[in-house]
């Protein structure tokens, strides 16, 4: 928990993966524009596999072995 806080393991990665979206509608004579933002899973998946990549190439040999078990 303390180093998911303090290393903000999560919560950049997410907000580093959301788009602007932005949206207009012509009403009448004016022009209404909407901003919002959504969540682009490419980018969580390319971040989370970078992520991860650097965190397996800094473990032991035998955690990298059990990691491997265990995604087996």
């Amino acid at each position: 928990m303390h180093e998911y806080i303090a290393h903000d393991l999560l919560q950049g990665l997410m907000f580093d993966s959301m788009v602007e979206l932005d949206r207009s509608f012509a009403l009448d004579r004016w022009q209404l524009e909407f901003q919002s933002y959504a969540l682009d899973l490419n980018k969580v998946l390319e971040a989370l596999n970078k992520q991860v990549s650097a965190e397996y190439r800094g473990a032991s040999t035998s955690e990298q072995k059990g990691a491997l078990a265990f995604d087996s």
